[in-house]
Protein backbone atom coordinates (compact mmCIF):
# COMPACT_ATOMS: atom_id res chain seq x y z
CA UNK A 1 0.00 0.00 0.00
CA UNK A 2 1.28 3.18 -1.14
CA UNK A 3 0.23 6.56 1.30
CA UNK A 4 1.37 10.06 0.76
CA UNK A 5 3.41 11.38 3.65
CA UNK A 6 0.94 14.25 3.72
CA UNK A 7 -2.10 11.75 4.60
CA UNK A 8 -0.90 11.97 8.40
CA UNK A 9 -4.17 12.83 10.13
CA UNK A 10 -3.42 12.55 13.57
CA UNK A 11 -2.93 16.12 15.31
CA UNK A 12 1.13 17.07 15.06
CA UNK A 13 2.67 16.85 18.90
CA UNK A 14 5.82 18.06 19.65
CA UNK A 15 8.58 15.83 20.61
CA UNK A 16 10.18 17.15 23.38
CA UNK A 17 10.03 15.03 26.70
CA UNK A 18 6.82 16.17 28.60
CA UNK A 19 4.92 17.75 25.60
CA UNK A 20 3.29 14.67 24.14
CA UNK A 21 -0.54 13.14 25.10
CA UNK A 22 -0.74 9.89 26.04
CA UNK A 23 -0.71 7.32 23.33
CA UNK A 24 -4.17 6.58 24.90
CA UNK A 25 -5.70 10.40 24.62
CA UNK A 26 -3.89 10.78 21.79
CA UNK A 27 -5.68 7.78 20.05
CA UNK A 28 -9.23 8.85 21.38
CA UNK A 29 -9.07 12.28 19.88
CA UNK A 30 -8.03 11.38 16.34
CA UNK A 31 -10.95 11.83 14.63
CA UNK A 32 -10.09 9.46 11.87
CA UNK A 33 -10.13 6.53 14.55
CA UNK A 34 -13.37 7.94 15.21
CA UNK A 35 -15.08 7.46 11.79
CA UNK A 36 -13.20 4.16 11.37
CA UNK A 37 -14.62 2.98 14.68
CA UNK A 38 -18.04 4.00 13.09
CA UNK A 39 -17.56 2.37 9.87
CA UNK A 40 -16.50 -1.04 11.90
CA UNK A 41 -19.55 -1.11 13.73
CA UNK A 42 -21.83 -1.13 10.95
CA UNK A 43 -19.53 -3.61 8.90
CA UNK A 44 -19.49 -6.18 12.10
CA UNK A 45 -23.10 -5.40 12.75
CA UNK A 46 -24.07 -6.01 8.99
CA UNK A 47 -21.53 -9.61 9.26
CA UNK A 48 -23.68 -10.54 12.63
CA UNK A 49 -27.27 -9.65 11.58
CA UNK A 50 -27.14 -11.25 8.28
CA UNK A 51 -25.20 -14.49 9.61
CA UNK A 52 -27.49 -14.81 12.68
CA UNK A 53 -30.91 -13.59 11.45
CA UNK A 54 -30.64 -15.15 7.80
CA UNK A 55 -31.59 -18.45 8.41
CA UNK A 56 -34.95 -17.33 10.35
CA UNK A 57 -36.23 -15.97 7.67
CA UNK A 58 -35.42 -18.57 5.16
CA UNK A 59 -37.07 -21.21 7.28
CA UNK A 60 -40.05 -18.56 8.30
CA UNK A 61 -40.48 -16.67 5.56
CA UNK A 62 -38.85 -18.71 2.32
CA UNK A 63 -40.22 -21.90 3.54
CA UNK A 64 -37.06 -23.71 2.81
CA UNK A 65 -35.80 -26.83 4.66
CA UNK A 66 -33.20 -26.19 7.85
CA UNK A 67 -30.80 -28.46 5.57
CA UNK A 68 -31.11 -25.46 2.81
CA UNK A 69 -30.78 -22.90 5.12
CA UNK A 70 -28.16 -24.02 7.32
CA UNK A 71 -26.09 -24.87 3.87
CA UNK A 72 -27.16 -21.41 2.73
CA UNK A 73 -25.74 -19.93 6.22
CA UNK A 74 -22.75 -21.92 5.79
CA UNK A 75 -21.80 -20.65 2.43
CA UNK A 76 -22.07 -17.06 3.58
CA UNK A 77 -19.81 -17.63 6.27
CA UNK A 78 -17.42 -19.40 4.15
CA UNK A 79 -17.82 -16.36 1.59
CA UNK A 80 -16.54 -14.95 4.00
CA UNK A 81 -13.60 -16.86 5.15
CA UNK A 82 -12.20 -17.09 1.55
CA UNK A 83 -12.35 -13.98 1.33
CA UNK A 84 -10.38 -12.76 3.89
CA UNK A 85 -8.08 -15.55 3.01
CA UNK A 86 -7.34 -14.03 -0.21
CA UNK A 87 -7.62 -11.18 0.64
CA UNK A 88 -3.89 -10.46 -0.25
CA UNK A 89 -4.74 -11.45 -4.70
CA UNK A 90 -7.83 -9.02 -3.94
CA UNK A 91 -5.34 -6.41 -3.15
CA UNK A 92 -3.07 -7.13 -6.23
CA UNK A 93 -6.63 -6.63 -8.34
CA UNK A 94 -8.11 -3.59 -6.79
CA UNK A 95 -6.91 -0.26 -5.46
CA UNK A 96 -8.48 -0.03 -1.76
CA UNK A 97 -11.25 2.52 -2.90
CA UNK A 98 -12.29 0.61 -5.45
CA UNK A 99 -12.62 -2.63 -4.11
CA UNK A 100 -14.28 -0.88 -0.79
CA UNK A 101 -17.05 0.31 -2.95
CA UNK A 102 -17.43 -2.92 -5.14
CA UNK A 103 -17.82 -4.66 -1.71
CA UNK A 104 -20.28 -2.20 -0.04
CA UNK A 105 -22.45 -2.35 -3.60
CA UNK A 106 -21.99 -5.93 -4.25
CA UNK A 107 -24.13 -6.38 -0.72
CA UNK A 108 -26.59 -4.48 -1.98
CA UNK A 109 -27.52 -6.11 -4.72
CA UNK A 110 -27.45 -9.51 -3.84
CA UNK A 111 -29.94 -8.34 -0.98
CA UNK A 112 -32.16 -6.80 -3.27
CA UNK A 113 -32.01 -10.25 -5.72
CA UNK A 114 -32.39 -12.48 -2.32
CA UNK A 115 -35.32 -10.07 -1.51
CA UNK A 116 -36.83 -9.28 -5.12
CA UNK A 117 -36.26 -12.76 -6.28
CA UNK A 118 -36.74 -15.67 -3.46
CA UNK A 119 -35.70 -19.11 -4.43
CA UNK A 120 -32.90 -21.59 -2.68
CA UNK A 121 -30.88 -21.07 -5.63
CA UNK A 122 -30.35 -17.28 -5.53
CA UNK A 123 -30.50 -17.40 -1.33
CA UNK A 124 -27.58 -20.01 -1.45
CA UNK A 125 -25.87 -17.93 -4.38
CA UNK A 126 -26.53 -14.48 -2.81
CA UNK A 127 -25.51 -15.59 0.88
CA UNK A 128 -22.01 -16.43 -0.45
CA UNK A 129 -21.49 -13.64 -2.21
CA UNK A 130 -22.55 -11.78 0.62
CA UNK A 131 -19.90 -13.53 2.40
CA UNK A 132 -17.45 -12.92 -0.18
CA UNK A 133 -18.15 -9.17 -0.63
CA UNK A 134 -18.53 -8.51 3.51
CA UNK A 135 -14.84 -10.56 4.25
CA UNK A 136 -12.92 -7.98 2.95
CA UNK A 137 -14.06 -5.03 4.37
CA UNK A 138 -13.15 -5.19 8.16
CA UNK A 139 -9.00 -6.11 7.63
CA UNK A 140 -9.19 -3.45 4.70
CA UNK A 141 -10.37 -0.67 6.45
CA UNK A 142 -7.65 -1.45 8.97
CA UNK A 143 -5.17 -1.45 6.88
CA UNK A 144 -6.28 2.08 5.88
CA UNK A 145 -6.33 3.60 9.30
CA UNK A 146 -2.93 2.18 10.26
CA UNK A 147 -1.07 3.78 7.19
CA UNK A 148 -2.93 7.17 8.26
CA UNK A 149 -2.01 7.61 11.85
CA UNK A 150 1.42 7.82 13.62
CA UNK A 151 3.05 4.67 14.26
CA UNK A 152 2.76 4.83 17.77
CA UNK A 153 -1.04 5.06 17.67
CA UNK A 154 -1.74 1.94 16.07
CA UNK A 155 -1.52 -0.54 18.66
CA UNK A 156 -4.13 1.96 20.57
CA UNK A 157 -5.99 2.46 17.33
CA UNK A 158 -6.84 -1.43 16.30
CA UNK A 159 -7.56 -1.81 20.12
CA UNK A 160 -10.85 1.52 19.79
CA UNK A 161 -11.47 0.40 16.59
CA UNK A 162 -11.77 -3.57 17.90
CA UNK A 163 -13.62 -2.67 20.95
CA UNK A 164 -15.68 -0.30 19.40
CA UNK A 165 -17.03 -2.86 16.87
CA UNK A 166 -18.18 -5.42 19.25
CA UNK A 167 -20.76 -2.97 20.00
CA UNK A 168 -21.76 -3.98 16.29
CA UNK A 169 -22.08 -7.47 17.03
CA UNK A 170 -24.74 -7.00 19.86
CA UNK A 171 -26.77 -3.44 19.26
CA UNK A 172 -27.03 -3.84 15.56
CA UNK A 173 -28.37 -7.58 15.51
CA UNK A 174 -30.83 -6.51 18.61
CA UNK A 175 -32.07 -3.43 16.52
CA UNK A 176 -32.71 -5.72 13.66
CA UNK A 177 -34.90 -8.40 15.97
CA UNK A 178 -36.40 -5.52 17.15
CA UNK A 179 -37.69 -4.13 13.73
CA UNK A 180 -38.55 -8.25 12.93
CA UNK A 181 -40.69 -8.27 16.02
CA UNK A 182 -42.91 -4.79 14.60
CA UNK A 183 -42.17 -6.04 10.72
CA UNK A 184 -41.78 -9.26 10.35
CA UNK A 185 -38.53 -10.84 8.88
CA UNK A 186 -38.97 -9.47 5.64
CA UNK A 187 -37.33 -6.47 7.05
CA UNK A 188 -34.00 -8.45 6.96
CA UNK A 189 -32.64 -7.32 3.83
CA UNK A 190 -33.85 -3.85 3.66
CA UNK A 191 -32.02 -3.57 6.90
CA UNK A 192 -28.98 -5.08 5.52
CA UNK A 193 -29.11 -2.69 2.55
CA UNK A 194 -29.68 0.56 4.60
CA UNK A 195 -26.67 -0.85 6.72
CA UNK A 196 -24.75 -1.25 3.36
CA UNK A 197 -25.75 2.08 2.61
CA UNK A 198 -24.03 4.04 5.74
CA UNK A 199 -21.01 2.07 5.26
CA UNK A 200 -20.38 4.16 1.83
CA UNK A 201 -21.48 7.31 3.23
CA UNK A 202 -19.09 6.70 6.01
CA UNK A 203 -16.44 5.80 4.16
CA UNK A 204 -16.88 8.54 1.45
CA UNK A 205 -17.09 10.89 3.93
CA UNK A 206 -13.55 9.80 5.67
CA UNK A 207 -12.39 9.53 1.62
CA UNK A 208 -12.72 13.55 1.43
CA UNK A 209 -12.06 14.28 4.52
CA UNK A 210 -8.72 12.41 4.90
CA UNK A 211 -7.40 11.35 1.82
CA UNK A 212 -6.58 12.45 -1.52
CA UNK A 213 -7.56 9.52 -4.73
CA UNK A 214 -3.88 9.14 -5.20
CA UNK A 215 -3.28 8.35 -1.40
CA UNK A 216 -5.78 5.41 -1.49
CA UNK A 217 -3.44 2.87 -3.08
CA UNK A 218 -2.32 -0.72 -3.24
CA UNK A 219 0.16 -0.72 -5.76
CA UNK A 220 3.73 1.27 -5.26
Amino acid sequence: MAFSDQADTTLNYDDSQGSQPSVLQAALTSPIIWFTSGFVIFCVGTEHSLGDWAYSFLCSIQHESHFMASLSISTYWLGMTLARLGISILFRWFEINQLLYLCMFSILINMMLIWFWPSVIMSTVGLGIAGLSLGPLYPTILAVVAKQIQPRLVISAIAIISGLGKLGTSIVPWLMGLIAQKFSLWSLFPYIMLLAMIMVILWTAMKFLYYRPEQISING
